[in-house]
């Protein structure tokens, strides 16, 4: 495996031996094919291009990333980037320029992931900015867009870590689903790790509200089941939703998105018995699945009046002439016939 620090000592050694880009190339070379030639008398070349977990395989990844990281430090233009790369290349069986990038950057990879994990651990320490994850960056050469992918990633890590939905392997464990919350000062962590990694408040907030949302919705949809059923009063399930908010540090507007479609899924069932006997014209039964639905309806908004939302009102949901309220599903022509 690469160190970071064989990378400075490449850089003190071509001080030391006052060699010029010219002359590192040279070395590099020539050190390409004498190292292949004695890998190829043990390993077969089939080994080392395809066999990515083969010992000799991963001796010739760090060569080309030690080499490329060397190219680049020692301000190559980009001209003679690719040509002492190629050259490399063509020692190392053929391989393409494009490949040995692509090895380089499965090399370089996982030291970022280490450091994100730090960043992580030493949150709390003042010990790491984004000024550091810059430098880190600038060493390794990981390109931006990976590492916009890999900052975003460490967020949701932090995201589950803290709801406590995985351990510290970063392997999921076994939780009921309604205990899952954030301990006290998640929020100020996050906007930490949030500023450190660069994220948008767009990216944070996505990533924070597809977490909880799933482990919101249970809670929420039983509530207002509850409610419909009778076997809760408004207030004891607005109670039940707006807890469940707190626990999830859900934002408003989240919050909103997900009541509508719990409200959706709620009236559904009644809606669709409704048509299922619509469809074989039985009268009787439509009839009583109306009442159903219509109970339902006023069950929801009692609990939806609850959360002094103003933009919440009845035709929001039940509105039999929109398409987006929650008989949307059924045929117009049903509907109005309803």
């Amino acid at each position: 495996m690469a160190k970071t620090s064989e990378l400075g000592e490449l850089k003190n050694l071509k001080t030391i031996l006052e060699l010029d880009n010219l002359l590192v190339g040279e070395a590099h070379a020539a050190a390409a094919e004498e190292f292949y030639r004695q890998l190829t008398k043990v390993t077969s070349e089939e080994d080392l291009r395809d066999d990515e977990d083969h010992p000799d395989r991963m001796s010739l990844d760090k060569f080309l990333f030690l080499s490329e990281r060397s190219f680049k430090q020692g301000g190559e233009t980009e001209e003679a980037f690719k040509y002492e790369m190629s050259r490399i290349a063509k020692a190392f069986g053929g391989l393409s320029l494009s490949d040995v990038l692509e090895r380089v950057a499965e090399v370089a990879e996982p030291f970022y992931r280490r450091a994100l994990a730090s960043t992580r651990s030493k949150l709390d320490t003042g010990a790491v900015n984004s000024d550091m994850l810059a430098r880190a960056r600038a060493t390794l050469g990981i390109e931006e867009s990976v590492a916009a992918d890999l900052h975003v990633q460490t967020f949701a890590d932090e995201v589950k870590s803290l709801l406590g939905t995985v351990d510290g392997e970063g392997f999921e464990v076994e939780i009921d689903s309604a205990d899952v919350k954030f301990p006290a000062g998640s929020m100020d962590r996050l906007a930490q790790l949030q500023e450190v990694l660069g994220l948008t408040e767009e990216d944070a907030s996505y990533e924070i509200s597809s977490e909880a949302n799933r482990h919101f919705e249970g809670v929420a949809l039983e509530a207002m089941e509850g409610a419909i059923s009778g076997d809760m009063t408004p207030e004891d399930a607005w109670e039940a939703i707006a807890t469940r908010r707190d626990d999830l540090c859900l934002k408003e507007e989240s919050m909103k998105s997900l009541l509508t479609s719990i409200v959706m899924q709620a009236l559904g069932k009644p809606l669709e018995e409704t048509l299922t006997y619509a469809k074989v014209n039985n009268e009787q039964q439509v009839y009583e699945k109306l009442l159903d639905a219509l109970e339902a309806k006023l069950a929801c908004f009692a609990v939806l009046q609850l959360s002094g939302w103003e933009d919440f009102d009845e035709s929001h949901f039940f509105d039999p002439t929109n398409s987006n309220s929650a008989s949307g599903f059924i045929d117009e022509a049903d509907r109005m016939k309803m």
